[in-house]
């Protein structure tokens, strides 16, 4: 059922709202931490289901149901911590701010529009990203099989096994593309903090997450389900950490209040 592809989606939206109320961070380090704890979630099932040949679509609804139930338990029972403004309102933004904003959204919104309702369709698509997915789906297990195209065995699994539980759970692979989507909004994310951390200021910051989100490579790869801007994501993410850590007063600090 396509329906069951939204328990991932309502899975991070939980997460993250979790992080938003309960954590020290802003908006954007939510977002981060959601992802990568979201990730970790879709990881773990995909190799802890595959040793019992169990990567089925019951099996998989049933995980991210649970880990539904497990962020209701959190948003619900553990209390508020302070709330952290980060950019700030909407409302206080400058002409050009919003400007900003606005084409940084605008091409995002874009460029998700093509991943929901164009099919992949590239050579790297089509030869090794989602046959991987399918192999797998079809032996309900990541376990090495035949096949003459070997890089689908070595290469890094990552971002195929999140597409591989939206491809599971919709029978389709009509959102498979929003991985790579995903990932491009969280790296316009990310580099919009890597720019603070270096001493940008609200309009320095959003030019840096516009910037990001129209490279043209990117704007062609945030649409299909290559990893690259997977891959992108979370090396700018390992910087951004990197140089939190180089600052004293937060050298030992998890939960930065940006």
């Amino acid at each position: 059922m396509p329906l069951l592809a939204g328990l991932p989606v309502i899975a991070f939206l939980l997460i993250l709202t979790a992080f938003i109320k309960k954590s020290p961070c802003g908006l954007r380090l939510s977002f981060l931490w959601a992802a990568a704890i979201w990730s970790f979630v879709a990881i773990a099932m995909s190799e802890g289901f595959s040793i019992f040949h169990a990567l089925t679509q019951g099996f998989v609804a049933g995980g991210w149901v649970a880990a539904v139930c497990v962020s209701l338990i959190v948003l619900f029972v553990y209390p508020n911590g302070p709330q952290k403004t980060g950019l700030g309102k909407l409302k206080d933004f400058s002409k050009t701010e919003m400007i900003l904003a606005g084409l940084a959204a605008l091409a995002i919104v874009i460029v998700g529009v093509n991943a929901v309702f164009a099919a992949p369709n590239n050579w790297d698509s089509m030869t090794y990203h989602l046959p991987r997915v399918l192999h797998w789906i079809q032996d309900q297990s990541i376990e090495y099989y035949p096949t003459h195209i070997l890089r689908q065995l070595y290469q890094p699994p990552g971002a195929e096994f999140l597409i591989l539980q939206f491809q599971i759970l919709s029978h389709s692979d009509q959102f498979s593309n929003l991985i790579q989507w995903f990932a491009m909004l969280s790296s316009a994310l990310v580099l919009s903090l890597i720019a603070g951390e270096l001493g940008a200021g609200r309009k320095g910051q959003l030019v840096a997450a516009l910037l990001s989100v129209t490279i043209p490579m990117g704007i062609l790869q945030g649409s299909s389900t290559q990893n690259d801007y997977v891959a992108g994501f979370w090396l700018t993410a390992s910087v951004l950490f990197g140089l939190r850590c180089l600052r004293p007063d937060r050298s030992r600090q998890m939960w930065p209040d940006t």
